[in-house]
């Protein structure tokens, strides 16, 4: 296999990495969730989490997207999502109770001396484009472990979410409530268009949503409506765009910031290992709006 190819996933996990740091504030995204003895265990790839329950992922790409046929590309999506469950469900099970470390962009080594924090939701992330029906079994893949629910996307999907979406809060209840579903679409990845158009159209709601093909009827029926509702959306993200971009260039400092400063002034800034008000002006600006913009 070539070289490239080799490297793809851990290119990808990177990609991604860049890609929440966008909406969800760079502070709050860390990479490849491990544990501390020896064996270096890599227990998930993504831990999203702010001030409240966040959410852990694991995500599954392909080396070479352009060798499957439609039929091994379902059965590989399959066989990956039964991995990647397998691989939260124990990330879940020991995570909170031992000590873990995450790769941060900017801090480099962030350890969670006493577990992980809090996990509202699991997600498991598939790199398809087609619709994929996985498998329906619960012992291969679960809806819901210890209590805390699982959930499965196609990667282009989940992305997507976090731009129109853009803070932790929102995604988790985005998630809570696309629960109402029949079981057999959770387990569906790469429909997720109508499905948060239907949301975007219900108020936030999944109130009356038969299922996948529901919400493509209810969608069609509506498309001037859609698309109003999603410019009014649009117009409202470009100021969260704003707050997000500041949330993140304050997460660094000037080399020479404290040359000039007065003693009293320069008192005021926290260490540059702690940064415990930086830290919690983020917390605020990763908060849903309110009133909720569309």
């Amino acid at each position: 296999m070539a070289a490239h190819l080799q490297s793809r996933t851990l290119w990808a996990e990177r990609q991604v990495e860049e890609f929440l740091s966008l909406p969800l504030v760079s502070e709050f995204v860390f990479r490849s969730p491990q544990t501390v003895d020896g064996s270096q265990r890599e227990v998930a790839d993504f831990l999203v989490t702010c001030d409240a329950p966040g959410i852990l992922i694991s995500q599954k790409c392909q080396e070479d997207p352009t060798v499957r046929t439609a039929r091994k590309l379902q059965a590989w999506a399959c066989k990956r999502a039964k991995k990647a469950a397998s691989q939260l469900i124990g990330a879940l099970r020991t995570g909170a109770s031992r000590p873990m470390w995450c790769e941060h962009r900017r801090r480099g080594r962030v350890d969670f001396y006493t577990g992980l924090p809090a996990v509202a939701h699991g997600i498991v992330l598939i790199e398809v484009i087609d619709p994929v029906t996985l498998r329906q079994e619960s012992d291969e893949l679960p809806l819901v472990f210890n209590g805390i629910p699982i959930s499965y996307f196609s990667l282009n999907d989940f992305l997507n979410l976090c731009v129109q979406l853009r803070t932790v809060p929102e995604i988790v209840e985005y998630i809570d409530r696309r629960r109402a579903l029949p079981v057999a679409d959770l387990r569906t990845i790469a429909e997720e268009r109508s499905l948060f158009a239907f949301y975007l159209l219900n108020e936030g709601s999944f109130a009356g949503c038969l299922g996948i093909t529901d919400a493509k009827i209810a969608v069609a029926a509506q498309k001037n409506r859609f698309e109003e509702r999603l410019r009014r959306k649009l117009e409202s993200d470009r100021f969260s765009g704003l707050l997000e971009h500041v949330a993140n260039e304050l997460a660094t400092r000037l080399p020479h910031y404290a040359a000039g400063l007065p003693p009293g002034l320069l008192a005021a800034f926290d260490p540059v290992e702690q940064k415990q008000n930086y830290h919690q002006d983020s917390e605020r600006s990763c908060q849903p709006e309110t009133p909720r913009a569309c």
